[in-house]
């Protein structure tokens, strides 16, 4: 499973905590505006706690496996387009009782990256101009992490992947994985500067994106929370690969059409792999997928869309942004525009790739975490589109003293994400 962004594993929200603010302030709300309003700007593909990793590093020379020259096309139903409605004002839930997660004595924990079985729990541990370190959480226990690695996501066996963090130095940025305890280095191929992974499933495969970094990526502040702009109007000569799990010297380059840069984002059904192709940087994009037998090809985009920016890939489902005609990110980025430009992207849809079927969200709200069963968290930025829990059949109920969800049971009823009453903890809920 792949990351899902958090407010409280930001640096920006830490210090919000540490000064007075105005009453009735709302810190949350802040840091959720401001990152809507970023992720319009980029494209995500990587998000993790900072952490520090024991054992031992293995480096080994790149066995670089290139994808079939004549691969099969991978072929997806027409999309067929539909609204997808939900009360606008839902009942609550029933209330739901909770087991909280404790951290280190006297710590805050931060920041949610979960498993797909919601057992393994990436987070991170920090004190007000103290110390701050990642945690994994296996159930309701936990063991500390280094924190010399940013981690992006974790599987159901708990092993983790991540990155070295940014250095002002100029020394390459590593790629790891870490499995029982010990980590190995994922091998980036002859071309390529850098390796991101995205995703690892439950087998281990690891899926990234490989890119010739431009000096931002190995120098700037080391933050919590570190987004990758990988979106940019330079070409970066983006591709994707997997590392067959147990073989981090051995990636196998995923195929592209001609001219094309593509960026990893997650695993689907029956080992599918999702991704963003484009073939102007920052700007429309086209959902691409790859089998594991080498078959690749587009989800054919519905009429009247320029574009479609997958962020979420859960089962059957992706779960993205959809691109209007003439969007841009933002004209300043390209000089003497005379066409007209939309900066605002459309609403958030969902996609089944097995049907075909495209549900199109109200353009007020935001998808926050999914399911493979079709179960949503959406929030709003209005009192009319509230945070909702959205089961597979569309009814939805509102949850109590309960966002910032970042993992949903495939009943629904099992919940892992953060109180918002009293000190704001980490915890997992159950549902009637």
């Amino acid at each position: 499973m792949s990351w899902d962004d958090d407010e409280l594993a930001n640096p920006v929200g830490i210090r919000l905590r540490e000064i007075e603010l105005p009453p009735g302030f709302d810190v949350q709300r802040a840091l959720i505006v401001g990152r809507r309003s970023k992720r319009r700007r980029q494209r995500i593909v990587a998000l993790a706690a900072a952490v520090a990793v024991t054992g031992a590093i293995g480096v080994a020379a790149v066995a670089l496996r290139h994808e079939n020259p004549h691969p099969q096309p991978l072929q997806f139903p027409a999309p067929v387009v539909v609204d997808a409605v939900a009360p606008l004002r839902p009942a609550y839930h029933e209330i739901c009782s909770v087991t909280p997660l404790e951290g280190p004595p006297g710590m805050t924990v931060g920041g949610l990256i979960v498993d797909p079985t919601g057992r393994f729990i990436v987070s991170t541990a920090w004190r007000p101009n103290g110390p701050m370190f990642p945690i994994l959480y296996r159930d309701n226990a936990y063991t500390r992490l280094d924190e010399t690695k940013q981690w992006i996501a974790v599987n159901s066996s708990g092993v983790v992947v991540g990155i070295d963090p940014p250095n002002r130095d100029g020394r390459p940025r590593g790629a790891y994985v870490q499995r029982d305890g010990v980590m190995h280095r994922l091998a980036v191929p002859a071309g390529f500067t850098m390796a991101v992974p995205t995703a690892i499933n439950d087998q281990g495969d690891v899926f990234g994106t490989l890119l010739h970094d431009n000096g931002m990526d190995r120098d700037g502040f080391s933050d919590i929370g570190v987004r990758y702009d990988l979106r940019t109007i330079e070409t970066r000569g983006l591709r994707v690969a997997v590392w067959p799990a147990g073989a981090p010297d051995s990636p196998r380059l995923l195929g592209v059409p001609a001219s094309a840069e593509a960026e990893a984002v997650g695993f689907g059904s029956s080992g599918l792999m999702v991704g963003n192709l484009h073939h102007d940087p920052g700007y429309n994009e086209t959902p691409y997928a790859w089998d594991p037998t080498g078959a690749r090809g587009p989800l054919p985009l519905p009429d009247g869309w320029a574009g479609f920016t997958v962020e979420i890939v859960r089962g059957d489902f992706v779960i993205g942004q959809i691109m209007p005609p003439n969007y841009i990110p933002d004209p300043s980025l390209v000089p003497n525009v005379t066409q007209s430009v939309n900066l605002v992207r459309g609403g958030w849809a969902r996609w089944n790739t097995r049907t075909g079927k495209v549900e199109v969200f109200s353009r007020e709200t935001t998808v926050w975490a999914a399911n493979a069963a079709g179960w949503l968290l959406l929030t709003g930025s209005s009192p009319d589109y509230p945070t909702v829990l959205v089961a597979p059949d569309g009814t939805s109920r509102l949850l109590w003293g309960l966002e910032h969800v970042r993992w949903i049971s495939d009943d629904g009823k099992r919940l892992v994400g953060y109180a918002t009453q009293g000190d704001g903890h980490l915890g997992r809920w159950t549902c009637p």
